[in-house]
């Protein structure tokens, strides 16, 4: 069952081509379309991936983030479920 809660993932993987379409794919594959999708390259040849999607539950968000852990270009995935909720109320630094 869905719910109407966003969620945020965060995932860092090595940079090359079919990382990014590999990552989404998962989200097609359970119906879910991103609301954000933003990805940068660093110069250690890393890439950073943020991923805000809609109406997933914590079952589904910890099924998709241990699949993209699973990706061989994929270093890392966490997420976060209603990420405004858990940041109200706290100081954010931007570095």
């Amino acid at each position: 069952m869905k719910s109407n809660n966003l969620t945020a993932f965060e995932i860092r993987a090595e940079s090359e081509p079919g990382t990014l379409p590999r990552i989404l794919e998962y989200f097609a594959l359970n119906s879910t379309t991103p609301s954000t999708v933003w990805a940068r390259r660093d110069e250690d040849g890393s890439q950073k991936i943020y991923i805000e999607a809609e109406g997933l539950s914590d079952q589904r968000a910890y099924i998709i983030a241990a699949k993209l852990g699973e990706i061989f270009t994929v270093n890392s995935a966490i997420y976060v479920q209603n990420p405004v909720a858990e940041l109200k109320g706290k100081s954010l630094k931007c570095a």
